[in-house]
């Protein structure tokens, strides 16, 4: 890494390699005050990166811990953002009121919700976004902001997959249960059918041995010998 206390212009221009960053830049001044906004503390939950580890602390816990969402709740829990200022808040809004009506901070200033990160100048020119004073509104470079576009859209048109696969699975069920219903009917018609014919063909055959009479002649076993 540059030491911070060479500030001379460099021979050629310095570009950052880091996660896939490739900015320019034609000091070494330019480029630690672009390290120190946009590498230097970032989430590893969200990858957003923040002025000072102090601010880097306060958005874990207010974004990521479950437990400050609770006592958030009961007591106080949101500090001001400036180093040294005692405040203590309920709630983000009152804080962020705070901030901007004692601390001079940008009437649309919000710790939370992630700017849109301001076009540098090309690769050949100086750093791209510098800080404002009293702005330490929280930067995310270019590369990480693609990356969760596309994982965004993956998403999407996996949900959308995922719909129309439903769709035609209940589509089918439904077949599948009227082709059952009518092969079950067909069946339940063909049995009683039969059953009548059964019935039928009982009934004539009792009929035919009433009618029926043995000649008196006729004798069932053996003649019983006299």
């Amino acid at each position: 890494m540059v030491q911070p206390g060479d500030t001379a212009a460099h021979s050629e221009p310095i570009t950052c390699r880091l996660a896939n960053c490739s900015v320019s830049f034609k000091s070494t001044a330019a480029y630690e005050e672009h390290y120190d906004m946009v590498h230097r503390n970032i989430c590893r939950e969200c990858s957003r990166s923040f002025l000072s580890l102090r601010l880097l602390d306060i958005h874990i816990s207010e974004t990521h811990d479950a437990f400050f969402k609770i006592l958030s709740k009961k007591k106080p829990m949101y500090v001001c953002l400036v180093d040294g200022c005692p405040e203590i808040f309920r709630h983000d809004d009152k804080r962020t009121r705070h901030l901007i009506r004692v601390h001079q901070y940008p009437e649309a200033f919000s710790f939370h919700q992630k700017r849109k990160q301001r076009k540098g100048k090309s690769s050949k020119g100086a750093a791209g976004v510098k800080k404002s004073e009293g702005d330490e509104q929280p930067e995310v470079d270019g590369e990480t902001i693609k990356k969760r576009e596309a994982r965004k859209r993956r998403r999407q048109q996996k949900k959308k997959k995922l719909s129309e696969q439903a769709k035609l699975r209940g589509s089918d069920m439904q077949v599948d249960e009227e082709s059952k219903t009518d092969k079950t009917g067909e069946e339940s018609n063909t049995e009683d059918a039969t059953s009548e014919v059964t019935d039928i063909e009982m009934a004539d055959l009792e009929e035919t041995m009433r009618e029926l009479r043995i000649p008196k002649s006729i004798h069932f076993g053996r003649k019983r010998r006299t």
